[in-house]
């Protein structure tokens, strides 16, 4: 009865003093990318999952965009990309990378415009799209419900007048947050977070 009493003693103050696991490699990525230089890394198979608020509350869907295949559009090679729920694009687009690395996307009846240069320079510009994008930030840091984030890369979308939105970038992983102050279509604010990752 004893050396049972014991044992039990002893396996309890086994697992009190047992340390806590390291963190999972998901977290890892998460929170510090690939170690690439990579502002948007592009692999078929690759997804981010993001979190999505309006005035603060999280929505009941997620925006997950998914790097689903390999297409050749107009003579191109491009990454096939969806968002399975049209929660931050429409339900799909094609990306690429050009000749000096620079990440650029196309929407079948656009014409192709830049994402996200490869490594911009502070307060540099460029168009996307409709509106003009700048880099206004070179080491920014944001906190999220998983992550604190340093070195980003802050892009704001302009038309020349207010803000459209506020972009950060990690090098190896990708765009971490995004959030829209004044959504054009509810006149209200859209955030959407990074909460999950997979990266070739």
């Amino acid at each position: 009865m004893k050396n049972t009493l014991l044992f039990s003693l002893l396996l309890v103050f086994a697992f009190a003093c047992k340390k806590n696991p390291p963190p999972s490699k998901d977290t890892n990525l998460l929170c510090e990318g690939n170690g690439s230089a990579d502002l948007f890394p592009l692999s078929v198979g690759n997804y981010w999952t993001y979190t999505v608020k309006k005035n603060g509350v999280v929505q009941p869907k997620v925006a997950k965009i998914l790097v689903l295949k390999d297409s050749v559009y107009y003579g191109k090679d491009y990454f096939y990309l969806t968002d399975s729920n049209q929660m931050m694009f429409g339900s799909w687009r094609f990306y690429r990378k050009d000749t000096g690395n620079h990440t650029k996307f196309v929407i079948p009846g656009y014409s192709e415009t830049m994402e996200i240069k490869k490594s911009p320079a502070l307060n540099e510009s460029w168009i996307s799209f409709f509106y003009g994008r700048k880099a206004v930030n070179l080491n920014a840091s944001l906190k999220t419900d998983n992550c604190s984030y340093t070195g980003l890369i802050q892009v704001n979308e302009t038309d020349g007048g207010p803000i459209k939105d506020r972009r950060y970038y990690k090098k190896g992983l990708g765009l971490v947050y995004v959030v829209y102050p004044n959504s054009p279509m509810a006149g209200d604010s859209t955030e959407y977070i990074l909460k999950d990752v997979r990266i070739h």
